[in-house]
């Protein structure tokens, strides 16, 4: 049963239809992807593939998904990774509804909780990791975050740094590790503002 507010003609319903022809443009695309990887000259060459290989030249390679320019998350815009203000929602359905509305925003269907709780989430871990610098120790603290994404979390984490322990932050070394040039330079272009 649904709230008077969501019925079936309402926003939420109509985005979440479109969200749907997203998610099949999607898996249009990732199966097109794969058609490409198989019809490569390597490719035919073999008589199969190992999954690692074809995930490496899905993902990775010349034309794959990382470096083509169709990169989930990079083209968003900073108001992005300031997440949703959960202060001011009444509930569930208004989280949901919100949610749909910055989908529809970015033109995509998909965030990480990064993205959706920022900044909350980051620095959550950082909290954590700070927790532990008293019984460990370390010299240093090197952070090596795989698929930044949109630098986010790392902004987040090193915010947090900043503020609960400023000797800390001046000593971190952190490192980002990507293999799509475009989130590359949208992580450079945030952490470095």
């Amino acid at each position: 049963r649904f709230p008077p507010s969501l019925t079936r003609g309402s926003t939420f319903f109509r985005g979440q239809q479109q969200l749907l022809g997203q998610l099949e443009h999607h898996r249009a695309s990732w199966i097109c992807c794969q058609k490409r990887c198989f019809s490569r000259n390597t490719m035919q060459q073999e008589k199969f593939a190992l999954t690692r290989d074809f995930i490496r030249r899905s993902l990775g390679g010349t034309e794959g998904y990382f470096v083509t320019g169709n990169v989930v998350g990079s083209n968003f815009d900073d108001s992005v990774g300031k997440g949703l203000d959960f202060n001011n929602m009444l509930g569930e359905y208004e989280y949901k509804s919100r949610l749909d509305e910055l989908y529809m925003s970015i033109g995509s269907c998909w965030l990480t909780p990064t993205e959706i709780f920022a900044p909350w989430y980051g620095r959550a871990f950082a909290r954590y990791i700070h927790s532990l610098l008293d019984e460990y120790q370390p010299q240093r603290l090197r952070i090596i975050e795989f698929g930044g994404g949109n630098g986010t979390f790392a902004l987040n984490l090193l915010d947090y740094l900043r503020e609960a322990d400023p000797e800390v932050y001046s000593s971190v070394s952190y490192e980002l590790v990507e293999v799509s040039p475009l989130l590359e330079a949208r992580q450079r272009a945030r952490l470095a503002a």
